[in-house]
């Protein structure tokens, strides 16, 4: 009990200097919306004071309060759940444009974590089983190549041919425009249409890192000294396989399981900004490119409460899945 108390205490202390810490980040960046927006009022023919008094109305800020004032007002309104305003949505508030994002983003990231580390961990046991075999060493090959490749590159060269060259998928969005949302057939069909290049984008990123890390902790773990008494003692293969082998191989890949979980809800950034797709890292990538603070703000925030969250139930459920480290605590 006093293990899982120390590690809640440090969930908040580490939740408070990341908040803290992005806060004093963004606020320092050079320029923003508000500045843009100031300096066009002026042009129209309104004084400074004029423009800022516009600017504050809109926007519900002061951007000529100390710095320290307004971090104290931020802490406050995040206790209330108040995220502030967005400047380039005219000021709509964060929460509300979050609460739209964070479906989409979801559920595309979550159905690729779930295909990547599936096919991951299976193709990873598989090739380390058949280590010595030319399809296994052309396996590791081709995800050793992918694994180097950045996603935006994958996504941009899957729009160009599947969209762009042979239509045969949308080339953005989350669905036709005419489609009204709702829980009908036709809207969910449309929702997968345009989410398969998204998808496939994520896996083709995400399942070589599984595939290696799987095939490097299978190879170990054939070389303990329980795996070869297993097989001394005449047991089944398939109960070796999967009892001795790739359970043991799939425990140190929990905790990086673990931060892919908790990181859906910042979505893949590059991925949905290129394909227009209305999740966290469309949002988010907005945000940046139009100095949006309270945007990027909500987004950072929304990302990191849930990769925290999502490591310190991993954290909390270990000694289920590793019984040495109930031993340990």
């Amino acid at each position: 009990m006093n293990w899982v108390i120390r590690r809640f205490l440090f969930f908040i202390l580490t939740l408070f200097v990341v908040i803290t810490s992005t806060f004093f980040i963004t606020s320092a960046m050079p320029g923003n919306i508000i500045d843009t927006y100031v300096s066009e009022r002026i042009r129209e023919g309104f004084s400074v004071e004029e423009a800022y008094r516009m600017a504050q109305a809109l926007y519900a800020i002061n951007m000529s309060e100390p710095l320290l004032v307004r971090y104290i007002k931020y802490l406050k309104n995040l206790l209330t759940g108040n995220l502030g305003t967005s400047y380039m949505y005219s000021g709509t508030p964060v929460f509300t444009i979050l609460i739209y994002a964070v479906p989409w983003t979801v559920f595309i990231s979550s159905i690729s974590v779930v295909i990547s580390f599936t096919l991951g961990i299976i193709q990873g046991l598989w090739a380390a089983y058949s280590r010595k075999s030319k399809i296994s060493t052309l396996m590791t090959g081709t995800a050793s190549f992918l694994m180097a490749v950045p996603n935006y590159v994958i996504a941009t060269a899957f729009l160009l041919v599947f969209a762009y060259h042979l239509g045969i998928f949308p080339r953005g969005g989350a669905y036709d425009a005419w489609i009204r949302p709702g829980m009908n057939l036709e809207f969910v069909a449309s929702a997968l249409y345009h989410a398969v290049l998204p998808v496939m984008s994520y896996i083709v990123a995400t399942y070589p890192g599984w595939l290696l890390l799987m095939r490097s902790n299978t190879i170990r773990v054939l070389g303990e000294d329980y795996v070869i008494a297993a097989e001394a003692r005449g047991l089944p293969k398939s109960r070796i396989t999967y009892t001795y082998v790739a359970r043991n191989a799939i425990i140190p890949m929990i905790t990086n399981l673990a931060i892919s979980l908790g990181s859906i809800f910042g979505g893949a950034t590059f991925i949905e900004t290129i394909f227009t797709y209305p999740g966290i890292g469309m949002f988010l990538s907005q945000s940046v490119g139009a100095k949006d603070i309270p945007m990027m703000q909500g987004c950072f925030l929304l990302i990191t409460v849930a990769t925290i969250t999502a490591n310190f139930i991993v954290d909390l459920l270990y000694g289920k899945i590793d019984p040495r480290i109930r031993a340990i605590r």
